[in-house]
C-alpha cells in the first residue's frame, strides 16, 4: 500500500496535481500487477489525497498547487522538485524490478545497468536544477559546478546539453547563459520573458527599461513589485552604478558601461 501511495503522489507531482481516468487506470494496473490489492483498497488510497472532477472524471489533488508560494519561494520549490525527481527514479526502478520478477530473471544484469543509468541521469537533472537556481551560468560554468558533485564519473557538456534540451527542464538560453525558465506564476513569467528578450539584444538595461518594454508588449503596466523584479535581474545580471544592470560575464570584458 505504501508503494502504491508513493507512486500515486509521484505521478501527481509530475502531472501538476491532475491525473486523467486513463492515467489512474495505468497506476492501478502497475501497482497491482500481482493482484494483492483490492479495488476497494486502491480507491481508498486515491481518495485520501484526491478528489474526482465531476466534469471529466479526472483525479485532482485535494489541495491544488499554490502558484503564489512557487513565486515567493523558488528555491524551496526547486529543492522539492529535485527530491521528487530522485524519488521518482527510486519508484520507477522498484516498479521495473517488480515487473521483471513477474516475467523472467534472465535480464537482471541489463535491468541493473538501466537502473544505474536512470539514477545517474536523475542525479544530473537534480544537480543542474540546483545549480541554475543559484543564477544563470554558461555551459562551462554549469559543467564545472555539476562535475564537483560527481567525483567518480566524468560529466561532459554533451550530457548536460542533452538534458537541457528536454522540454520538461524548462531552461532558457540568453546568449551564452542558461537560466531557469518558468516559475509557475504567469505574471512573473511574462516579466522574465521580457527581461530575457531585452538582454538578448542589449548588454546593459535598467529596471525602467524592462518595465517600459513590458508595457509596450502587453499593453498595460507591469504589476510585479520592484523587489521581485530585482530578484529576477540578479539571476541574470550584475548591478553597476545606480539602477544599471549588466549581463553576467560582461563587466570584466569592458563591453558595457
Amino acid at each position: 500500500e505504501a508503494f502504491a501511495r508513493d507512486l500515486l503522489l509521484m505521478l501527481l507531482s509530475h502531472k501538476n496535481g491532475i491525473l486523467t481516468g486513463d492515467e489512474m487506470n495505468k497506476w492501478a494496473q502497475a501497482v497491482n500487477s500481482k493482484g494483492n490489492l483490492s479495488q476497494k483498497v486502491l480507491d481508498e488510497i486515491a481518495r485520501a489525497v484526491c478528489v474526482r472532477s465531476a466534469n471529466d472524471g479526472s483525479m485532482r489533488l485535494r489541495v491544488p498547487p499554490d502558484d503564489d508560494f512557487r513565486a515567493k519561494f523558488p528555491k524551496i520549490v526547486t529543492e522539492f522538485e529535485t527530491w521528487w525527481e530522485r524519488h521518482r527514479t527510486e519508484q520507477l526502478t522498484r516498479l521495473a524490478g517488480r515487473n521483471s520478477a513477474l516475467t523472467h530473471r534472465g535480464g537482471s544484469a541489463q535491468a541493473a545497468a538501466a537502473a544505474a543509468a536512470l539514477r545517474q541521469r536523475s542525479k544530473l537533472v537534480g544537480d543542474i536544477r540546483e545549480c541554475l537556481a543559484q543564477g544563470a551560468m554558461t555551459m562551462a560554468e554549469l559543467r564545472r559546478h555539476v562535475q564537483k558533485r560527481h567525483t567518480t564519473t566524468v560529466v561532459t557538456e554533451e550530457e548536460i546539453q542533452q538534458i537541457l534540451s528536454q522540454n520538461d527542464m524548462e531552461v532558457v538560453k540568453v546568449r551564452d547563459l542558461y537560466v531557469s525558465g518558468r516559475t509557475g506564476n504567469e505574471s512573473n513569467d511574462r516579466l522574465r520573458s521580457v527581461m530575457h528578450g531585452i538582454f538578448r539584444a542589449r548588454d546593459a538595461v535598467t529596471s525602467q527599461d524592462i518595465l517600459d518594454e513590458f508595457e509596450s508588449i502587453h499593453g498595460h503596466p507591469c504589476k510585479v513589485s520592484s523587489y521581485v523584479l530585482r530578484n529576477f535581474l540578479r539571476e541574470l545580471a550584475d548591478r553597476t552604478e545606480g539602477d544599471t544592470w549588466v549581463l553576467k560575464g560582461l563587466l570584466g570584458q569592458g563591453s558595457a558601461p
